[in-house]
């Protein structure tokens, strides 16, 4: 960017960039999550005016989605900055907005890797905002705050760009917001501070003054012209015990109710939700390509009325049962049922005037959305720092929100969709809500999963990410928890992601499992001892035997990574890859993992699966099926069973009796975990009994496997 000699002396007098110190990069891999050292370098370019454009963005981008934060920098930065510079060059304004709009994500994962996420959330905390502080009250100002604060930071940047050295008095939260995280990467700010508004007015060179009180005049570079212009997207980081502010403000309009109430709502909420719900992955319907969740309700204490019945039934339709208790606190008034139902015709989206009971309604209803995300969150869900965008002043987002939870207690609800419910209120993700423009109705959007041939198996957004708990969990002993998901509020490096966050992996990884008979010459009887059939198995590798399954530690180790698929889609990708020795075997889905796993520990209605113990004779009576037994099985070595890649080896003739390959891979998850991507319909995973493993999950299997499967030897 052409930057000439007067604009340069005007952005110092604006802007200079702090020098950040490198943070220890994390990165996702087979030992879980690693941290390293990235190579030092100039953040953002070499030049002051690079440095701007890198880091002002990240500064906006954290109060509000990446779209306005360029368009508010495109407006007011550029224009004031470098107006000049880019007029030399007919259509470079053009490009650089281009280029912001398609590298964003470069730009703000650069500025998380120099820790700026958590440096702009620390200077906003110290600003004590508990609500953030709503400039409704402005005495200027008879708007909704949505417009209002689009005005109010508008009026602050004209003010921040001009090089004044008075103090700015504001009256809006976001605008100290912006203010703080602006300051942290260089802009010449003496102070951000709180008021309220008693005694004489701070003067303080060139510092903003966020008011709380009094009647000072506040904004004055505000265009009050401004009120109807495009509206700000804002985000909303929160955390479980500020959900009460995050949705006071998140009403963008005057509250009936004190922010504290909302918590107590809240609060009161997720303490029943947490003591009676818990939630369970298996694999039971095989028309869905991954894995679903199921919802374990215990023995519920809240007693249902019929007004929370019927206030439960306007948006949990089908877990009305479950749900109505929940809204107990405001089950003994029918304002609140009759303002719910008013507000149920779609032609009532926008949400004008609202009284006192229905936005009670609203915030009461999304904490149910937030308590019962809670628990399908993974571990630790409830201490993490979130972000939202939900805007309460419409019901869109609201009916999106329901709509999602509604399904997932409903049962069956498939991973992608839970994650994308939870990217909502943990990952900012932009509501996937649209409006029919004949009939002004709501639609709900289409997901990255229906929008393409890939899964959604994850999402990330800056330092916040959604992901497989399995991804965690590589190197590290089996457990059923492998199945949840996990959140994280850190940022992790190594995740290609999709505009809008979403992380996607190819359908159909590994491809269509042949079957062989060649390998049957190498296979030698247990009962026989033929020196010469093993003088003809490959050198350095174990020879195939015939006979009962027996533990063994696999015969060379397995290195596993996400990697990008090596079937190329244009689009951003991850997959598992397995090398050996430094050679690729190849890069098998997520979802095929995960739905081998579920199927190897549970039954057919997925009810845990008891197994006999390693070394325990199997004496349960067998289901009828069209799977082999499995007293006798090909026992080989991982290493022998990649002689043949993507091949399951059968016996060569109708006539021969027919046996299941057993892969020997004893407490090597890295093994098990590849091996189980290979087919999640022909292979399952051996926790101490071959036979049980055979009759293990559904019953799904392809008729050129004639019952045959590749038991995966783990226990």
């Amino acid at each position: 960017m052409s930057v000439k000699s007067s604009e340069k002396q005007n952005l110092r007098q604006i802007f200079e960039a702090f020098e950040p110190t490198v943070h220890s990069c994390r990165i996702l891999g087979q030992h879980g999550l690693e941290s390293f050292k990235p190579p030092e370098d100039d953040p953002f370019g070499p030049t002051q005016s690079s440095k701007l454009v890198g880091m002002t963005l990240c500064a906006l981008a954290y109060t509000m989605q990446p779209k306005s934060a360029i368009n508010i920098f495109m407006d007011f930065f550029v224009e004031a900055l470098f107006k000049n510079g880019l007029s030399d060059v007919p259509g470079s304004k053009e490009a650089l907005y281009h280029l912001l709009i398609d590298n964003h994500p470069v730009i703000l994962n650069e500025g998380a890797i120099y820790g700026l996420p958590e440096r702009f959330q620390n200077a906003i905390s110290r600003l004590r905002l508990t609500t953030g502080l709503k400039a409704s009250g402005h005495p200027r100002n008879s708007q909704n705050l949505f417009a209002s604060d689009v005005a109010l930071i508008q009026g602050f940047l004209r003010w921040l760009i001009r090089n004044n050295s008075e103090t700015y008095f504001t009256r809006s939260g976001a605008v100290a917001r912006i203010a703080a995280c602006l300051r942290c990467v260089g802009y010449m700010l003496g102070e951000v501070t709180v008021w309220d508004g008693a005694g004489s007015r701070p003067a303080l060179h060139r510092t903003v003054v966020l008011v709380t009180g009094g009647s000072c005049e506040t904004d004055n570079l505000m265009d009050e012209n401004t009120f109807k212009s495009t509206s700000i997207d804002l985000i909303t980081h929160y955390k479980w015990n500020t959900v009460g502010a995050m949705l006071w403000n998140s009403l963008l309009q005057d509250c009936g109710h004190f922010h504290t109430t909302l918590q107590e709502d809240f609060d009161n909420i997720n303490d029943l939700v947490e003591h009676n719900l818990d939630f369970q992955w298996a694999y039971v319907n095989d028309r869905m390509e991954e894995l679903q969740a199921f919802p374990l309700w215990g023995n519920p204490k809240f007693m249902t009325t019929p007004t929370s019945a019927s206030i439960a039934t306007i948006f949990f339709p089908e877990s009305v049962d479950q749900i109505s208790g929940l809204y107990q606190r405001i089950s003994n008034n029918d304002k609140y049922l009759k303002a719910a139902k008013a507000r149920k015709d779609p032609r009532h989206s926008t949400v004008k005037g609202p009284s006192k009971e229905l936005q009670r309604f609203q915030t009461m209803t999304a904490s149910i959305c937030l308590a019962v995300l809670g628990r399908i969150g993974g571990p630790g869900f409830t201490t993490l720092q979130h972000s939202t965008t939900i805007d309460l002043s419409t019901m869109d987002h609201l009916k999106w929100l329901c709509g999602e939870v509604d399904a997932i207690l409903s049962g069956g609800c498939g991973m992608s969709r839970v994650i994308t419910a939870l990217a909502s209120i943990h990952c900012a993700m932009e509501f996937p809500v649209s409006i029919d423009l004949q009939t002004g109705e709501f639609q709900p959007g289409r997901t990255e999963s229906e929008q393409s041939g890939s899964m959604v198996v994850g999402w990330r957004n800056g330092r916040y990410a959604i992901l497989p708990n399995l991804l965690f969990s590589m190197d590290a002993p089996l457990q059923q928890s492998i199945l949840d998901l996990r959140s994280e509020d850190r940022f992790i490096a190594n995740l290609p992601t999709r505009k809008s966050g979403a992380i996607c992996c190819p359908i159909g990884l590994p491809g269509a499992i042949g079957f062989s008979g060649d390998f049957v010459r190498e296979a030698i009887p247990h009962e026989k001892k033929d020196l010469e059939r093993q003088m003809l198995t490959e050198i350095e590798t174990r020879p195939i035997i015939l006979g009962p399954a027996f533990v063994k530690e696999p015969d060379k180790p397995l290195y596993v990574s996400l990697e990008r698929p090596h079937i190329d889609t244009g689009d951003p990708e991850i997959s598992l890859c397995g090398r050996l020795d430094g050679e690729s075997l190849g890069n098998v889905g997520i979802q095929d993992m995960l739905i081998t796993l579920a199927l190897s520990w549970h039954q057919v209605d997925a009810t845990l699966l008891k197994v006999c113990g390693p070394g325990h004779v199997h004496e349960k009576k067998r289901v009828p099926s069209d799977k082999l037994p499995a007293h006798i099985v090909f026992n080989m070595s991982p290493a022998t069973f990649f002689r043949h890649p993507g091949v399951t080896p059968r016996c060569s003739s109708k006539e021969e009796t027919m046996h299941h390959v057993y892969v020997q891979v004893k407490d090597s998850t890295p093994w098990t975990l590849f091996l189980a991507g290979q087919s999640a319909y022909h292979n399952r995973i051996v926790f101490g009994c071959p036979e049980c493993a055979v009759n293990a999950g559904a019953n799904v299997s392809s008729s050129t496997s004639n019952g045959l499967m590749t038991l995966i030897g783990y226990q």
